[in-house]
């Protein structure tokens, strides 16, 4: 009898086995049973076929239920179809509400209602629509005025449309609807904006060109002093050099212009277009304004020209050829 007892009786291996297999069997249960699907709080609202309601309804629908992996087909053609009313539910037809996939029911109302110009075209009509203003505009008009603006100015913009170009024609449909009274001010304010900005505009314009006097003036003042003291206060391309010689020296200590003779230094500077005074392009002899004139004492400054093309230097230079001839000849 107790030989048949331990017989009978399940040994610890055993229940240790059936309770290895129950839980086996419990995690495949788990894993077999599909995701418990529930019902979504409607947050994305109704569509009743306005355009002025498609944009937002597809951007939040897609949001809560179209690009949510949890959500079945299924599921998704149900939400769908409970969204929608009036023109969009017959837009769509009974059979896809009855029995057609999602993905069809989606793409048929993306092809309803995915239409930018019918929806631009709305929405202008809407803004056009505004009433017009034949008493003192109270705040509360004047604020839903605005938010009819900023609202049509946001979708065109969703819509990639170039808003930015319409400010006058925006601007001058809301004056069009203020009354009187509200419409001189804002012309007043304008007016006071406007001469605002030109002020700045001239001020600046004074501050630059000031700058620019006195950058001018003291490049003037260095070149006059380099020719003063033979110090180069400056490197410009030299006029006189050949070209592609690379040479940058100011035309005063230029050798090739001076080794021309007066005549053919004043006929360069002519043909360059060259100040005769300063040595400098851009003006001529009655408009420069360097203070510098000849240094030669026969010349005392009048008429005003440089002293590299002084006649008074070239008589000068003609006497000393005259007399260093006579001497080698009689030196012969």
């Amino acid at each position: 009898m107790i030989q048949r007892v331990k017989e009978l009786e399940p040994s610890a291996g055993k229940e240790k086995s059936a309770a290895a297999e129950g839980s086996d069997s419990e995690k495949v249960m788990k894993i077999q049973v599909a995701p418990k699907e529930y019902d979504i709080n409607n947050t994305w609202g109704d569509f009743d076929g306005s355009w002025l309601k498609w944009l937002g309804f597809r951007d939040r629908f897609k949001a809560a239920i179209h690009d949510n992996v949890d959500v079945s087909d299924s599921y998704k053609h149900s939400y769908l179809v409970r969204s929608l009313k009036g023109e969009a539910a017959k837009a769509l037809g009974e059979s896809h509400e009855a029995k057609g996939s999602y993905q069809e029911a989606w793409n048929r109302l993306s092809q309803l209602y995915n239409k930018p110009y019918q929806i631009a075209l709305e929405y202008m009509r809407q803004f056009y629509r505004l009433p017009v203003l034949h008493t003192r505009a109270t705040s509360t008009e004047l604020q839903r005025m605005a938010n009819a603006t900023h609202e049509t100015i946001r979708q065109l913009r969703a819509l990639e449309l170039p808003v930015d170009q319409y400010d006058f024609v925006l601007v001058h449909n809301l004056h069009e609807r203020l009354d009187p009274e509200t419409a001189r001010d804002w012309e007043k304010y304008q007016k006071q904006r406007l001469q605002e900005m030109l002020t700045k505009i001239t001020v600046g314009s004074e501050h630059r060109n000031k700058s620019k006097d006195r950058a001018s003036a003291g490049s003037a003042k260095g070149n006059e002093t380099g020719r003063e003291t033979g110090a180069i206060p400056r490197k410009f391309p030299c006029e006189a050099c050949p070209e592609g010689s690379g040479e940058t020296h100011p035309l005063f200590h230029c050798p090739s212009f001076a080794a021309l003779n007066i005549t053919g230094r004043k006929d360069f500077l002519r043909r360059r277009r060259i100040c005769p005074n300063c040595f400098k392009k851009g003006h001529n002899i009655n408009s420069c304004e360097s203070q510098k004139k000849c240094g030669l004492p026969q010349c005392q400054g009048n008429p005003w020209h440089n002293s590299l093309i002084c006649p008074f230097k070239q008589n000068t230079q003609q006497g000393l050829t005259a007399t260093n001839a006579t001497k080698r000849g009689t030196s012969a």
